[in-house]
């Protein structure tokens, strides 16, 4: 049995356009893998596959992976695997002129199989048995269709699939799990469109993160570009690690395992590093980039000034900013530590005086945190804000999800995400809004916006900034005195607005990190 194969990447629509079914079929796809994970609520558990109906390659496949799921100690979902006609919800399968299935190996919504599939290693094992199906089901000049749920689709280029309970998406784990699959079945690695990068004659890189690494010299000799992808990226890696170190924090998991994954974290990261180093922002890394950060971690080494935001602050230096609000906890050093970074590098214009402005958010906090001096003050107690705010709203989660108690219908323009818990219907409070949104998410669609409120940090915290000098009406623990008569009685009382958790040690604390 031959373990290499021939593969291609469906890319473009494949439910209402087909255009991945008839990407298949103009390349001779014999079988069609879908790498999709599923989502149900915190307690379903289980893994299922789907086939085309009537096809009997389909169906052996689908049968034999489903089997393996148990070899690797996954649970399965259902009395076998599932038939994929249009009344379900993989019924675009049947649309496949060639055989097809589809993956579901388990629930990401379950905090505990989201713990596995975040867990060193089991991506491998998945990848063993996924493989060792495809390889015992089709022969060596066969050609295998690998397709990424969500991904790469025309009409939603932003969509992720489902939320994972950890904090990432489907669509992570679905492109994790077919990279890896196409690198067992091609033996090389899968984005080999592109060829292996030369080292370079003349080196420019000197710090030891980037020195010798033959990808980050071609990004700066300006012949390779790093941009977001949402998966992984050859050279991104360092780049991270350089970021971090510099005090742009990205949060790669609890063992590293998100390092090598450009997504929107690491996008808004670099953004921050571009703002401070005073270079053209983009979220991407080129020439400009890697030499400013080259030279930046030069600088930190050697104890000069480097064009960033200054080291990490450590736990123990966040004192008056980690007490508690309400019954909601207290923030980690990490959350804390965002606010921070984003603050140093964060646009003047967003915290500069509106006389007169009564729904300015800072016309509210003249007792607690007034009179407002310079414009690191001002930036202090907005930070000071959205700390308190973000308790309330979400105990300062990021994926913090939609608000279940709302007695209105859910719509994707309603339904509120993230640490602040916006809503896609706020962003006709303003142009500057609609602006912030397009040029970073790239769309006013309210699912997308409800993924970038938790995806792009940097995004979040903006936004919020931004809206909250607009209006007080859109987050209730903004609402004061006798405007929370609007609200049921349990929740009217003044503890349960931001005001009474503001505090003036930890607005100085803020200032003095800024400063």
């Amino acid at each position: 049995m031959s373990v290499n194969r021939k593969i291609v990447w469906l890319k473009g629509d494949y439910v209402g356009n087909h255009e991945r079914q008839a990407q298949a079929q103009s390349e001779g796809c014999k079988l069609v893998i879908e790498f999709h994970f599923n989502s149900n609520g915190p307690t379903a558990t289980g893994g299922e596959t789907w086939f085309k109906p009537g096809d009997p390659l389909s169906i052996a496949v689908a049968t034999d992976i489903r089997n393996r799921y148990s070899n690797i100690g996954l649970s399965l979902h259902g009395p076998g695997p599932n038939a994929a006609d249009s009344s379900t919800r993989a019924g675009w399968l049947p649309f496949y002129s060639c055989s097809a299935i589809l993956l579901e190996p388990l629930y990401v919504s379950n905090p505990d199989q989201a713990r596995w599939i975040h867990q060193l290693g089991n991506i491998d094992l998945l990848t063993d048995q996924v493989t060792a199906a495809i390889l015992s089901n089709t022969g060596e000049a066969d050609v295998i269709g690998l397709s990424i749920g969500h991904r790469f689709k025309h009409s939603q280029p932003n969509d992720m699939g489902a939320a994972c309970a950890l904090g990432d998406s489907e669509a992570k784990h679905g492109t994790a799990l077919a990279e890896a699959v196409a690198t067992k079945l091609t033996a090389v690695a899968p984005g080999a469109a592109e060829p292996i990068v030369p080292a370079a004659e003349n080196p420019v890189l000197t710090s030891p993160l980037f020195q010798g690494n033959a990808v980050l010299e071609a990004v700066a000799e300006g012949h390779l570009v790093l941009q977001v992808s949402g998966t992984k990226v050859d050279g991104i890696g360092p780049v991270q690690d350089a970021l971090n170190t510099l005090g742009f924090p990205i949060d790669l998991g609890s063992t590293n395992q998100f390092r090598g994954f450009f997504g929107e974290k690491t996008k808004g990261a670099v953004e921050a590093f571009q703002t401070s180093a005073k270079i053209d922002v983009d979220g991407r890394v080129g020439s400009d980039t890697i030499k400013k950060l080259d030279e930046s971690l030069v600088a930190s080494a050697a104890g000069g000034e480097a064009p960033a935001a200054g080291p990490p602050i450590s736990a123990g230096n966040f004192t008056k900013t980690r007490v508690k609000v309400l019954n909601r906890g207290i923030p980690s050093p990490g959350f804390l530590q965002e606010l921070v970074t984003w603050g140093k590098t964060a646009p003047d214009e967003i915290f500069v005086d509106q006389p007169g402005s009564k729904t300015d958010v800072y016309a509210s906090l003249i007792t607690e945190l007034g009179p407002f001096a310079d414009i690191t003050h001002r930036k202090a107690c907005m930070l000071e804000v959205m700390r308190v705010l973000a308790g309330f709203e979400s105990s300062w989660n990021w994926n913090e999800g939609i608000d279940t108690s709302r007695p209105s219908e859910d719509t994707p323009e309603n339904s509120e995400a993230g640490a602040w818990q916006v809503s896609a219907d706020s962003l006709g409070f303003g142009q500057d809004l609609k602006d912030l949104v397009k040029r970073k998410a790239k769309t006013l669609n309210g699912l997308d916006f409800q993924r970038a409120m938790k995806a792009d940090h940097p995004l979040a915290m903006e936004y919020i900034a931004r809206l909250m000098r607009h209006t007080r009406t859109h987050n209730g623990p903004l609402y004061k005195g006798e405007e929370r008569n609007k609200f049921k009685v349990k929740l009217r009382g003044e503890e349960q607005s931001i005001y009474p958790w503001l505090s003036r040690d930890a607005v100085a604390e803020f200032q003095a990190f800024l400063a």
